[in-house]
């Protein structure tokens, strides 16, 4: 039995994070400044290792993570435990002598948010940012650490400059992921109609499909991906939230050492250094597969699991079957398969 969904965990050691982007939801940490203690890290190490568990991945986030005065011995203390370790952060806090710290700790990878790329335009963060320096420290990464990319939320802030982003990886050699962004309370800023529904992809596909072959869709993660023609893949993530999608996604641990089922509920359930730890691990499973008990919940019920349709002059390059996100529908299989027959070669 696999603990932890898809044997992958996002660990948030902070709600603190130094900048303000008006739309983040923090990964569904409410209040600040408090820290994931390392007491807590060492018998979580310890309780992995008793039960002799083993996972694939473990994203270590915030907040901010890179403002956790003992981010290097978390990661020392998780390191054996998964096949890789990374961290997301938006990279101001770093230079050239952490980058090397975190690669010799055992960190595998960094994933840099980076939502915006043109000074000139208007951007999501309210406090001064000192873009120079961040891209300077992605360089690095990538230098130290080769598997180093970058997420993106596409935003009003962004969707113009979508092709210039992605220009700017592929002359690094950089991997990009780029995400619907998360209706959250109050914070939400949408494109428009378009990026809010089915069709958020063929939105963004639109302003990037010459540059992209390789197109696929992985219905169990509910993400696309593509690759550039000089090799750089590029991903694109769904807001899982419409969909009650997040069981199939992570388990996540937050910075008071509780999980957390949903992103928009402050319902969290402590995680005991104890036997109860696998009790509340399924028990959390168990009510991300039934989200009809937190806010998506009753939008799902109202809403067409399948996934929309990409038009005929776009999926050319798409490998089909394109299922719904949850379940099957032969019909919409069916459907996606004809528009790909006759689509030309």
């Amino acid at each position: 039995m696999c603990l932890f969904n898809r044997n992958r965990l996002r660990l948030l050691i902070t709600n603190n994070c130094n900048f303000d982007c008006t739309y983040c939801h923090n990964e569904g940490q409410f209040g600040k400044n408090n820290f994931l203690k390392l007491s807590f890290v060492k018998k979580f190490s310890k309780w992995l290792k008793d039960e002799e568990i083993q996972l694939y991945s473990i994203t270590i986030s915030g907040g901010e993570p890179t403002s956790h005065p003992e981010l290097l011995d978390i990661i020392t203390c998780l390191n054996e435990f998964s096949q890789k370790i990374s961290i997301v952060t938006n990279g101001s806090l770093l230079n050239k002598q952490k980058i090397n710290e975190l690669a010799d700790a055992g960190l595998s990878y960094i994933k840099f948010g980076v939502d915006q790329f043109n000074k000139d335009r208007p951007k999501p963060i309210t406090n001064t940012v000192n873009m120079k320096n961040i891209f300077e420290n992605i360089s690095l990464s990538k230098e130290k650490m080769p598997d180093t990319s970058i997420n993106t939320v596409v935003s009003e802030y962004n969707f113009n400059d979508l092709t210039e982003i992605l220009r700017w990886c592929i002359s690094r050699r950089i991997n990009i992921k780029f995400l619907e962004l998360i209706d959250f309370p109050q914070k939400l800023k949408y494109l428009d109609e378009a990026t809010v529904n089915h069709n958020w992809f063929t939105c963004v596909y639109k302003k990037l499909k010459d540059l992209l072959i390789d197109v696929e869709y992985n219905p169990e993660l509910m993400k696309f991906s593509a690759k550039t023609i000089e090799g750089t893949i590029v991903q694109f993530s769904e807001n899982f939230c419409k969909y009650g999608a997040c069981g199939k996604l992570w388990s996540r641990i937050d910075s008071k050492g509780c999980l957390i089922p949903c992103i928009h509920n402050e319902t969290s359930l402590p995680f005991y250094a104890s036997s109860t730890y696998k009790t509340q691990l399924l028990k959390v499973n168990q009510l991300m597969k039934n989200p009809v008990h937190y806010p998506c919940g009753s939008s799902i019920d109202s809403k067409t699991f399948s996934h929309a349709i990409i038009s005929g002059d776009l999926i050319q390059n798409i490998r089909i079957p394109l299922t719904n996100r949850i379940g099957t529908e032969e019909s919409i299989i069916k459907t996606a398969q004809c528009v790909a027959q006759a689509a030309p070669n």
